[in-house]
């Protein structure tokens, strides 16, 4: 997982992650990888492989350093653990209360998306994010540069997907993965001020650039979000 830091979790809170989080999410993006790699021309996604990616989302809220810092403001008790103990408690507060994902709703369903482009999708630390698309809201999750899992709204038909069935739509125009490479580094310099990962240097560099020329909007609006959030 992107962002991994040796002993941040306890062993304990490591071990029920890996089975919880981790090799659920592992083995559906297995399974989506396998199925364009091989001639097996259907893919079946299950409720129960939804669940998996909306518990993968929700956990990586809590991971995030503004959730964080939220976690320390609003407790008296979180501020005087350990460093290990704080990411111990909110993965706790995380199986209790299980955070709802942004942009997601009850009503939206798991597909799958493919890159034609030679643009790669970028990965942020958050692992997900959200994007506009025909004045609706799309969570995606990206597994590789080719790859993405998406949370789409029931009646969505926006033009970035030209596939037949949203469960497997085709995204064609570089522009369109670009929007969805801003979108990932907006929410992740929200949720912790930081870059994104991407085996395309020339992608890093445009987003690099995005940065510089917005970076006052950027800051804006993780003030914004903070405020609202009242922390």
């Amino acid at each position: 997982m992107l962002g991994t830091e040796r002993d941040y979790y306890s062993e304990e809170i490591e071990k029920l992650l890996s089975k919880e989080i981790e090799k659920p999410i592992s083995d559906l993006a297995h399974k989506v990888t396998d199925f364009f790699e091989s001639e097996d021309r259907q893919l079946v996604l299950t409720l129960e492989e939804e669940q998996i990616l909306k518990d993968y989302m929700s956990y990586s809220v809590i991971r995030s350093k503004l959730m964080q810092a939220i976690g320390e403001r609003r407790s008296n008790i979180i501020p005087m653990l350990s460093y290990q103990q704080k990411h111990d408690v909110l993965v706790y507060f995380f199986k209790k209360i299980k955070p709802e994902i942004p942009y997601a709703s009850r009503d939206s369903s798991l597909s799958v998306l493919y890159n034609c482009t030679d643009v790669s999708f970028v990965v942020p630390q958050n692992c997900f994010y959200a994007i506009k698309s025909s004045g609706m809201f799309c969570t995606i999750a990206p597994i590789s540069p080719k790859i993405v899992l998406a949370l789409l709204p029931n009646g969505y038909t926006g033009n970035i997907v030209n596939g037949e069935e949203l469960r497997l739509g085709k995204i064609s125009s570089a522009k369109d993965i670009m929007n969805f490479n801003i979108a990932a580094l907006t929410v992740e310099y929200v949720m912790n001020k930081g870059f994104v990962a991407s085996d395309n240097s020339m992608v890093l560099r445009e987003l690099q650039q995005h940065i510089d020329e917005h970076r006052s909007e950027l800051d804006a609006l993780r003030k914004d979000v903070i405020d609202n959030l009242h922390i």
